[in-house]
């Protein structure tokens, strides 16, 4: 079957920023005497003086994910940022916290003399759109799930979380930009599953998640890949199989580490398309390929830990 997307293009211009600090916040649970539903911080990007927020707002009626970017090294002091209760109950004294939105924009007086407050604060609501995945990308021959319901379970990357499938006793894994400059590498990666659709060089790609509305697609689902990494001659030999007939499907992976190939029962499958590039999108793709057909071998007997998940 062959699918199109809508054909749209994408509107995001941001690219990932190497220097930034990702992590995961700190959700520890504090004391309170309420028992109304918790704002909570899901995902983090920090840089000094700049930093990224994926919150969760709740109320009895409802739940939504909104943006918040702080550019200033005082608002939220340093050893608060990665801590989701600290960043929300700094969040909530702010009268604009309170009002519909749903990006807000921190900007604060830097100034050594002068103590960030509220008053020297500038903030703008809705001065950024949440970011999606380029319509582009939507191929209309998978579906939608609602991102609300994959609880995020079982911490693999930054990006990544095994979790429980919908229709059945099985698992699969969500792929998730959690930031507007994680959208272009999703797009690759998501090109790459399309590209190998019904090929046994990848898992396959179940469906995109969305957030909020169908038009914001935020991440994607994939099958569950059993086996285990690239461990001896054998393994390697069949990898190396395994990329010529990636290459000759016209995709060069760009991030081959023994993490990323996965031997199964049927052989060898690549995962984590992120830095792959097809035939027709760069004009050295053949000089790609062939350092990648060079540098196989070191690259998967690599004991750096290079690539490895946090959890199994």
């Amino acid at each position: 079957m062959f699918c199109q997307s809508n054909g749209k293009t994408s509107h995001s211009n941001h690219t990932n920023n190497p220097n930034r600090e990702q992590s995961e916040p700190h959700e520890q649970s504090e004391p309170h005497e309420q028992s109304e539903p918790q704002d909570t911080v899901l995902d983090i990007d920090a840089a000094p003086g700049d930093c990224l927020y994926r919150i969760r707002r709740n109320n009895c009626a409802s739940s939504r994910i909104v943006y918040v970017h702080v550019l200033s090294t005082d608002f939220i002091p340093q050893d608060d940022r990665t801590y989701g209760p600290a960043v929300v109950r700094q969040l909530s004294k702010l009268a604009e916290w309170q009002l519909e939105w749903k990006t807000l924009t921190i900007i604060a007086n830097n100034d050594p003399d002068s103590a960030a407050s509220e008053a020297t604060l500038r903030i703008s609501m809705d001065d950024f759109e949440p970011h999606f995945v380029s319509p582009e990308y939507v191929y209309d021959c998978y579906p939608l799930f609602d991102i609300t319901d994959f609880p995020r379970q079982h911490h693999i990357k930054t990006r990544l979380w095994r979790c429980p499938a919908q229709s059945e006793d099985a698992q699969v894994y969500l792929k998730l930009a959690r930031f507007k400059f994680e959208i272009k590498a999703l797009e690759r990666e998501v090109k790459a599953y399309h590209k190998l659709r019904g090929s046994a060089l990848a898992p396959a790609l179940v469906g995109y998640v969305y957030e909020e509305t169908h038009d914001r697609v935020v991440g994607f689902v994939t099958e569950e890949v059993i086996g285990h990494c690239p461990r001896d001659a054998a393994d390697y030999a069949a990898c190396s199989v395994a990329l010529h007939k990636l290459h000759e499907s016209g995709l060069v992976h760009g991030d081959l580490n023994k993490y990323n190939v996965i031997i199964t029962k049927d052989g060898p499958r690549f995962i984590d398309f992120e830095q792959s590039r097809l035939r027709n999108e760069v004009t050295n793709w053949n000089q790609l390929a062939q350092d990648e057909v060079h540098t196989l071998s070191a690259s998967l007997s690599d004991q750096s830990g290079l690539g490895a998940p946090w959890q199994q």
